[in-house]
């Protein structure tokens, strides 16, 4: 062969190399292409379900705001008894209803054509929010009960035996305003030998507070479940509201078993206790005749729960009447985001009443 001859020969296989490159830069690109389709693909879904979040967000708070608005209006205008907060729909029923539950605030007629239940029951607000009320003297007040109920409550709640009692030391050496230490309490020196802040010598302000008490954060079952702050509060208010109390209130701070507690409870959803006396026909051992200690009448404090269905968001509020103050008819002591609940978790079985209107108020009649 000629030297001549030889860049003919040598001219096909540069072909081939060069339609192979040709071809494996072609496939590099598809893949690129491919990859840079997925991941728009994915920012497209990703910020779509971000908008829908935010929208869903928006829809919830301002049902919140709407919710928390008219329920607050309807305790200025409203007024309370024994059954709860009485919810009339023209001004002239306001009238006869506030007669009524200020001259009968027991009775078990009714004093308006609905009433808002002060016991935390549910209540339905539009498609998706749901609102449950607890009146605060139906809670034990970790502030001011009894070293035996505060006892009975944390054995309850599945504290075991021989840590009940420090326990219980503890959180009243937290609340008193000395210095001086309980047996099996703690003050200032323990607080500040474990590293944590000394305690407040003063009243709590929410229930969560408790988890500053020395001892009280490693009780996982006080926290766990929630059950303590369902069943507490923590506030100045004196006695149990026989009418809002929830069964295992009624079993710690009235001795009644969980059968007859579960009862007096479906009895007063439709006819209000009026004295103490009544829990004696459920065989409750622990009524005394103390004024001050069963109270069939809600207090000026409450909490509010709100609950998003299905998704199972939630936001809990606490409030105070305030109506001699100068800054305002009624004071939010807080709120708070709660946990998530599962879908349709807590939810009753039973029908969900509408939650009532007061708004119709302001309707003309």
């Amino acid at each position: 062969m000629s030297p001549a001859e030889a860049p003919f020969l040598d001219a096909p296989r540069a072909g081939r190399r060069e339609s192979g490159f040709a071809l494996v830069a072609a496939l590099w690109l598809v893949a690129f292409l491919a990859l840079a389709a997925s991941m728009f693909a994915l920012w497209v879904a990703r910020s779509t379900e971000e908008a829908r979040l935010l929208r869903q967000r928006v829809r919830e708070e301002t049902e919140i705001v709407d919710a928390k608005a008219g329920l607050l209006f309807a305790f200025l205008v409203q007024p309370l008894s024994g059954r709860g907060l009485e919810i009339a729909t023209s001004l002239e029923g306001l009238r006869q209803s506030s007669q009524l539950a200020m001259s009968q605030p027991f009775s078990s007629d009714a004093v308006s054509p609905a009433f808002l239940a002060l016991d935390d029951r549910p209540y339905r607000s539009g498609e998706h929010l749901e609102i449950r009320v607890q009146d605060s003297r139906g809670l034990l007040n970790l502030n001011l009960a009894t070293r035996d109920e505060v006892m009975r409550l944390l054995a309850r709640l599945g504290v075991a035996p021989e840590r009940l009692d420090p326990l219980v030391s503890k959180l009243q050496d937290f609340l008193d305003p000395d210095d001086l230490t309980r047996l099996n309490g703690g003050e200032r020196d323990d607080y500040i030998r474990e590293g944590l802040p000394p305690p407040a010598n003063g009243l709590l302000r929410t229930v969560w507070e408790a988890r500053r008490v020395l001892g009280w954060r490693a009780e996982q079952d006080l926290w766990n479940t929630r059950t303590l702050v369902e069943i507490a509060t923590a506030s100045s208010i004196v006695g149990y509201n026989i009418n809002t109390a929830p069964a295992l209130i009624l079993e710690i701070a009235a001795g009644m078993t969980a059968e007859s507690a579960a009862k007096a409870v479906e009895f007063r959803r439709t006819t209000p206790m009026i004295t103490p006396d009544s829990l004696l026909g459920f065989g409750a051992p622990l009524v005394i005749a103390d004024p001050l200690r069963f109270i069939p009448f809600p207090s000026d404090t409450f909490r509010v729960t709100f609950t998003f269905r299905p998704g199972g968001r939630r936001m809990q509020m606490a409030f105070q009447l305030t109506p001699t103050s100068l800054e305002g008819p009624w004071r939010i002591d807080y709120q708070l985001e709660l946990a998530s609940i599962a879908e349709n978790g807590g939810r009753s079985s039973d029908p969900i009443p509408e939650f009532p209107d007061p708004a119709a108020l302001l309707a003309p009649r």
